[in-house]
């Protein structure tokens, strides 16, 4: 009896010591599950932080972007801006130019107008169409119709003056 009772001593001191074993294990289990465990979601939180920083940094490099192509819109729309001002101010001088030009026009056709009749204007056009025959060198000038019927107008003796401008030359 003594043998038996040492041995179920000894039994239950062996099975105490495999459950405080077995406890310490899965203790030990339990402890490196749960470090395992941790040390994984630190690095899931690590990788996480570090996407959240890399798509941070590339929004902000992204809006950076923008703001310069914003920038470069702005100046080139100012400068698209003042060029078409420019092309608004010239045009608006050539049109006061020309306003000036056909105002002064007028006033000097009004005023040649003032100092002459329909007589003088004809005389005038008979003597320069003469002017530039005589500078031509035209040895024989033939107009073979002429204006009207009135015998007494500078134009049905045209012909004829003509004719004796000719005949002077020829003489010469």
């Amino acid at each position: 009896m003594k043998a038996q009772r040492i041995e179920i001593e000894t039994n239950e001191k062996m099975q105490e010591t495999r459950q405080t074993s077995d406890v310490k294990v899965a203790q030990m289990n339990e402890s490196n599950k749960t470090k395992k465990e941790q040390s994984k979601n630190d690095e899931e939180i690590k990788r996480r932080r570090q996407a959240a920083d890399f798509e941070e940094k590339k929004n902000d490099m992204e809006i950076q972007k923008l703001e310069r192509e914003k920038k470069f819109e702005i100046a080139r729309l100012k400068s698209e801006l003042e060029k078409e001002q420019e092309r608004i101010a010239n045009a608006q001088k050539v049109e006061l130019l020309k306003q000036d030009f056909e105002l002064e026009f007028s006033k000097k056709k009004l005023d040649v107008d003032r100092l002459h009749d329909e007589k003088t204007l004809q005389k005038y056009q008979i003597d320069s169409m003469e002017r530039i025959y005589n500078k031509l060198g035209i040895k024989e000038v033939r107009i073979n119709q002429f204006v009207g019927d009135n015998k007494a107008s500078l134009a049905s003796i045209l012909p004829t003056m003509g004719f004796g401008a000719a005949q002077m030359r020829s003489a010469e």
